[in-house]
């Protein structure tokens, strides 16, 4: 009798402890989203509906809570209709809404009816250009677990953000570049033309707060004229650069780059002197030297092309150090993309 009575005290136990969960449980309905394009000119269909449930799917992790999709596939327009719906498919909470589709951005707004409250309880919106589609289901689907979780009390699991692995790119760049001390009163620079080619292992290689980091290694090559000041007799300087360049990168808001690179290498120089009194002379020298730049790019869409500017400073290891600051505008295109969802 005594183990019946302990097995009916842990049932009571392990019933108590279900019912705050049941309690807490929230039943969400997605009804199908209105599309509508002023313009006329761009098929839509659902593909809003379909992705922004997927998404919500995604992120629903240790909360309690069931979405679904209604049955019916008309969507609701208005809160009369968003009210009808919820009566006949006997939904507690209903999200509805509307995204205008133009040939420059998506409009997306989402309402949270409540049904036994008799009214709109909740209003999401995101905006977002035509390349972005992926951002405005994250962004809307993001805010819509943040409102839940606060409903339930329940922090947010957050998913590991999908890595990229073996992304390789390259860039090239046009720049202007001077001289310091001691070599700046006879030497001016003429111009610059980089070209380099990087790895990236694995991106992000760590995320904080809304930036994430990312490592690569690459190879590089540059050419840098040069030529005399006024006063000084004519001669042409030609700069050939090879290095091995480390980049730290740190993206936020997906179209946001910031680069710090240094660059180990080596520095060839050539100079060649047409003398008044004498023939043409060619010198050749060569020596170790160390790069460092600071830039930004901007990401356009696809996310494989970026347009940046940065400032690169070069140091030369002669007797006589050659410092150079040179600020450039490159242009960068990722040749793979091999993701790996967590």
């Amino acid at each position: 009798m005594r183990g019946v009575s302990d097995s009916k005290h842990l049932l009571f136990l392990f019933a108590g402890l279900l019912i705050p969960v049941f309690l807490m449980a929230l039943d969400v309905t997605l009804a199908e989203i209105y599309q509508y394009n002023p313009e006329g000119s761009l098929h839509t269909d659902g593909m809003v509906t379909v992705d922004l449930f997927k998404s919500l799917l995604s992120k629903n992790i240790g909360q309690p809570i069931h979405f679904s999709l209604t049955e019916s596939a008309d969507p609701p327009k208005s809160i009369l209709e968003a009210a009808a719906l919820s009566s006949e498919e006997s939904r507690d909470i209903l999200m509805y809404g509307f995204v205008k589709i133009t040939d420059r951005y998506y409009d997306l707004e989402i309402k949270l009816y409540d049904s036994k409250a008799g009214k709109i309880q909740k209003v999401f919106y995101a905006k977002n250009s035509r390349d972005e589609y992926e951002i405005l289901i994250s962004t809307i689907s993001d805010r819509i677990m943040e409102y839940f979780c606060k409903m339930t009390g329940i922090p947010q699991e957050k998913k590991e953000a999908a890595k990229e692995y073996g992304v390789l790119a390259g860039e090239t760049g046009l720049g202007y570049w001077f001289s310091f001390e001691p070599w700046r009163h006879p030497l001016m620079g003429i111009g610059s033309l980089h070209a380099s080619g990087s790895l990236t292992p694995v991106s992000p290689l760590f995320t904080g707060g809304i930036f994430s980091f990312s490592l690569s290694y690459g190879i590089s090559l540059e050419y840098a004229p040069g030529m005399n000041r006024e006063g000084y007799e004519s001669f042409f300087f030609h700069t050939l650069r090879f290095g091995l360049p480390v980049t730290l990168s740190a993206r936020w808001y997906s179209r946001n780059r910031v680069i710090l690179q240094v660059t180990p290498g080596l520095q060839l120089d050539i100079l060649v002197q047409d003398r008044l009194y004498g023939n043409t002379v060619t010198e050749k020298s060569g020596a170790f030297s160390l790069s460092g730049a600071l830039g930004y790019e901007y990401i356009f869409g696809g996310n494989n092309f970026s347009l940046g500017g940065m400032m690169r400073f070069h140091t030369a290891f002669y007797t006589d150090v050659l410092f150079t600051l040179e600020p450039a505008l490159y242009v960068r295109y990722r040749l793979t993309r091999k993701r790996s969802e967590p």
